[in-house]
């Protein structure tokens, strides 16, 4: 009789772990890649001197202006990130392949 419950007590917690979730629900993120291209427009269209301010040595700081023709090479790098909010489906489980 003891086997009998020690088996059960070893499968119950197996059944209750097996059991099907609840799916959560989808989280949307923002497009941060979007929010960059909406700043870099802004400005781009705007009258603000672009000004790029290089530190060197903590003491010194070398500041140029930056023609609004040469702002879209300056931004380039962060215009060219991906989009991390788009969904790729690689944390799916179902498409892990062992």
């Amino acid at each position: 009789m003891t086997k009998y419950v020690f088996v059960l007590l070893l499968i119950f917690p197996a059944i209750i772990a097996c059991k099907k979730k609840k799916k959560e629900p989808e989280k949307k993120f923002v497009s941060v890649l979007s929010l960059i291209r909406a700043q870099v427009a802004h400005v781009d269209s705007s009258l603000y001197p672009i000004i790029k301010i290089v530190s060197r040595y903590s003491l010194q700081n070398d500041t140029t202006f930056i023609p609004r023709e040469k702002f879209a090479a300056e931004a380039k790098d962060f215009l060219e990130i991906p989009d991390l909010s788009e969904k790729i489906g690689l944390c799916n489980s179902s498409t892990h392949t062992h």
